[in-house]
């Protein structure tokens, strides 16, 4: 497992492990805004856009293993966002939904989704 690279003398985080890092800054800015704190809405949608964007450089087939919590946070970004009418094509997507995304975050990082009670 590595989980940084070296990019120009400096350590940084693979795609995969910057994923679920943006996944909750974008759920603790949520947060903070709807308790009423000072929240640029920017920075939650440049999160969210982040996250999406960089979904495309993991691998349908890959395996990331991450611990509990961290696959906590990445169900609560997923549900979060899933029922958003996110335009892909603006942010430079084409040939892929946010359903197919969500998809790959599901099957790459193993994570379960707690059926909707109806």
């Amino acid at each position: 497992m590595n989980i940084l690279k070296a990019s120009k003398g400096a350590q940084i985080l693979t795609a995969e492990y910057i994923i679920p890092f943006k996944m909750r800054a974008f759920c603790d800015l949520t947060a903070r805004k709807e308790k009423g704190e000072q929240v640029d809405s920017k920075n939650i949608k440049k999160h969210k856009n982040d996250v999406l964007k960089i979904a495309q450089l993991l691998a349908p087939s890959q395996e990331v293993f991450v611990t509990d919590v961290i696959k906590q946070h990445m169900r609560d970004f997923i549900e979060a966002i899933k029922d958003e009418e996110i335009n892909m094509k603006s942010l430079g997507l084409t040939g892929i939904t946010l359903v197919d995304t969500l998809e790959v975050f599901i099957n790459v990082y193993g994570l379960t989704l707690e059926p909707k009670a109806e």
